[in-house]
């Protein structure tokens, strides 16, 4: 079964992009996308700054739009990611009546922090895009894992040594990810 997941910020050109070309580079199969809590950038591409740092981290963000999240998500998407509590609280606002999708809080799956919510880099520099990038990778073995299973998790993140041995999905090297 093809797995469908919707990551949401505020914006829609800062983390939530970032996430959904990570999950999708983990798990080509899935139908991954983003949206906005907000109308603030619908249309635009990602920050310039993003765009820099997707590059550095070997993706690429060109082709991105932001859009809005909307109550029609919930009937498209089995899991719907927020990047902080208020976008989840966002979401549940506008849940159809007997939906099931999951709404989640993204952090709930990063390794090295407790569920919380997750910064937003806009207006920053380019290291605290790296370092948003570099959060991002370090969970999403456990994101690929909760959604897909194990055996996914296992072929398609596995903490960086299929990009060491040459998978272009990523340029970062591991000790580049481990600073």
């Amino acid at each position: 079964m093809t797995q469908r997941i919707l990551f949401v910020c505020t914006g829609n050109i800062c983390r939530s992009p970032a996430a959904e070309v990570l999950f999708q580079a983990a798990v080509p199969a899935a139908q991954v996308a983003s949206a906005a809590t907000g109308a603030w950038h619908l249309g635009e591409g990602p920050t310039n700054t993003n765009i820099r740092a997707a590059q550095r981290a070997g993706f690429d963000l060109s082709n991105h739009r932001a859009q809005q999240f909307a109550a029609h998500h919930f009937a498209e998407f089995d899991w719907l990611i927020g990047m902080t509590r208020k976008h989840c609280e966002h979401m549940e606002t506008m849940r159809p009546a007997g939906n099931t999708a999951n709404v989640c809080l993204f952090s709930s799956f990063d390794p090295d922090n407790l569920p919380q919510d997750f910064p937003d880099p806009y207006g920053q520099d380019d290291r605290t895009y790296d370092a948003m990038w570099m959060r991002l990778e370090a969970a999403m073995p456990a994101l690929v894992t909760a959604i897909v299973g194990d055996a996914a998790s296992a072929e398609k993140t596995d903490g960086g040594a299929a990009r060491e041995s040459g998978n272009p999905q990523s340029k970062r090297s591991q000790s580049e990810r481990s600073q």
